[in-house]
């Protein structure tokens, strides 16, 4: 299945189907996510400097992986219900597999060494003897002390979330049930749960929310609130709810961005977009320093609790519905905002970061934590105790072989693994042929 040439042209070349604007959205996530551990990851060698990485938000950047990936699971099965008015769980989980676990398992077993008695590493240690929390996508049940690549949480959320999707999707579907309500009862739910946790766990500036990386209160947030399935699955509903729009209501949706007073309501998400991004939700409880807003550790009173509680647990679900406003608006509307929107995500040079953004994930925490305190000296030295271009060049050489190592697993095993999916021997155990599966139409650009 190993074709190279194939496989260079996937990576450039964008295929008629692909949803452009996704790809974009895609991209933006993972350099997100990149850059903000840059910062994140060489704390301990540039203290003074790495506390400016908060600009860059990677942890909304996993939000928007949540909120696209969401939308194109949901639009998969979707369009497979509507289609063959059935969801095929065979089908589903199998191309899944084939899909992220070959090249996860490649990735870890570079951990192994990558990670082992490293100090920038979240306990240490690579905790490598928990790696079957990670092939089995329980890790993120684990304290984040205890993990193995510990930013890989976020892919057990989403394999978790697809266990769970595909039956109570298609319970929903067959149901008389109102389906939207039924979603958005969900989402509301979903805001509930956050915020009965930061009540319960007592999660409040001054109590235990966050505090420094790797105190015993940081590791608490980290894995009571941030990493847990029914804590974050709000960002990947609100992706399936867009896709449910976007399959069964296309021509509504197209009426919809059509009327230009709808303007308004790209301005609103936008808005909404960069107040989170910018921690502007957080303005009551903060206070401004040259790295941006920082939430203040004091005393809150009753009331200022609940409304401390109730932003934490409405703003990451605000951002995942102003991404997916912004991604729909950019496919149906013609307004200005709009057709620049779809413009910038649409942009050739997004398309391969998209490609190579799941490689690029996996590989990148563990790749900064092995380099980033070998070089850290030689940058101090050559920059002549200039922490800021020492710090940069150490963050742009790991984003280097970031990109080089996600390369070469693209070509030699996530493409390869990608095309097996669509083979004859997958089809007959799936029994159905390819022209049956039609999957170009089915995957609708996700890769």
């Amino acid at each position: 299945m190993l074709n190279i040439s194939k496989s260079l042209v996937s990576l450039f070349n964008r295929p008629s189907f692909h949803k452009s604007s996704i790809d974009g959205v895609r991209a933006i996530a993972v350099i997100l996510v990149i850059i903000g551990h840059v910062f994140f990851f060489q704390g301990k060698l540039f203290p003074e400097i790495s506390s400016y990485g908060g600009y860059f938000r990677a942890d909304l950047g996993v939000d928007l992986f949540f909120t696209i990936s969401g939308f194109l699971i949901g639009t998969l099965l979707f369009k497979e219900y509507q289609k063959t008015n059935y969801i095929s769980f065979k089908m589903f989980y199998l191309r899944r597999f084939l899909r992220l676990m070959p090249v996860y398992l490649v990735a870890m077993f570079f951990g192994i060494f990558l990670l082992q008695n490293n100090p920038l590493a979240e306990s240490g240690g690579s905790n490598a003897q928990n790696m079957w929390a990670n092939i089995l996508y329980v890790n993120n049940f684990l304290d984040i002390s205890r993990q193995f690549m510990g930013w890989c949480w976020s892919l057990a959320i989403e394999e978790q979330f697809y266990i769970l999707i595909p039956g109570l999707l298609l319970f929903l579907l067959r149901s008389r049930r109102n389906k939207f309500n039924t979603l958005i009862y969900f989402l509301i739910l979903s805001c509930a749960i956050r915020f009965f946790v930061v009540f319960y766990y007592n999660f409040f500036p001054s109590e235990g929310f966050w505090g420094v990386p790797g105190s015993e209160s940081w590791n608490k947030t980290f894995s009571l609130l941030y990493d847990n399935l029914h804590t974050r699955y709000g960002g990947l509903l609100i992706g399936v709810i867009g896709a449910y729009f976007y399959v069964y209501n296309n021509e509504s949706l197209k009426i919809f961005f059509k009327n230009r007073k709808n303007i308004i309501l790209n301005y609103v998400a936008i808005i909404t977009f960069l107040i989170v991004f910018f921690r502007i939700d957080f303005l009551y409880f903060s206070e401004f320093t040259p790295q941006g807003l920082q939430i203040i550790e004091a005393p809150l009173s009753f009331i200022e609790k609940i409304l401390f509680a109730f932003t934490v647990s409405i703003t990451r679900n605000l951002f995942s519905l102003a991404t997916i406003f912004i991604v729909l608006s950019s496919m149906f509307s013609k307004d200005f905002v709009s057709i620049k929107a779809s413009k910038f995500l649409s942009s050739k040079f997004f398309y391969p970061i998209a490609q190579l953004s799941y490689s690029a994930y996996l590989m990148h925490e563990m790749i900064q934590i092995w380099i980033f305190p070998k070089l850290a000296p030689m940058f101090k030295f050559l920059f002549n105790e200039n922490n800021l271009l020492a710090l940069s060049a150490n963050g742009l050489v790991s984003i280097i072989l970031t990109f080089v190592s996600a390369f070469m697993l693209y070509i030699f095993i996530e493409r390869p693994f990608m095309e097996l999916r669509n083979s004859e021997p997958i089809m007959k155990f799936l029994n159905k042929s390819k022209q049956e599966v039609k999957r170009k139409e089915l995957i609708a650009g996700i890769s």
